[in-house]
Parts: C-alpha cells; structure tokens; sequence
C-alpha cells in the first residue's frame, strides 16, 4: 500500500510557481507559507517537509533581480529623458 504525501500538492504548487516566476521566491510567498502551514500540520507524515523550518513565517530575503533590473531602467530612462530635454532647451548666442 502507498501513502501520499499530504504536502506534496502544495510542493509542486511551490515548484510551479518558482519556475512560471524565474525562479523568485518574491513571487511566491504566499505558496510558500501555504506550504509552511501544511508542514508545521504533517511533519511527521511528510517527506517534503523535510528542512522546512516550521517555527516562524516565512520572510523573503533575497533579491527579486527582475523587478531591480525594470526599476533601474526605469530609473534611467527618467533621468535620460530630463538630460534630453534639458539639452534641446539650451540657446547658443
């Protein structure tokens, strides 16, 4: 007889996530947590739980370098635009 997993669901919903958001835990927190409680329920019964840490929420810590790489661009742009404008407004006597 085989038992399944009672977090597995919520590992793969995790795997999904990760992987349709470039790998972001940013993007994930709430599968993440979904997972956490899941954990903290069945941490004897679960295989997957295995190094979760069930003691505290989970707190993302890590760069979400595709939302950093869009805030500098736009960041850029902006001041970009300003310099353009800027020189275009400059008269020679």
């Amino acid at each position: 007889m085989t038992t399944v997993d009672p977090c597995k669901q919520f590992a793969c919903k995790l795997q999904k996530c990760l992987n349709d958001n470039i790998y972001q835990p940013s993007h994930c927190q709430s599968v993440i947590e979904e997972l956490r409680i899941c954990c903290k329920k069945h941490t004897r019964d679960s295989l997957v739980c295995d190094g979760i840490d069930i003691t505290r929420q989970y707190q993302h810590n890590t760069i979400d370098f595709v939302s950093l790489i869009f805030a500098l661009f736009e960041i850029c742009s902006y001041f970009f635009s300003k310099i353009a404008y800027n020189s275009s407004s400059i008269t020679i006597k």
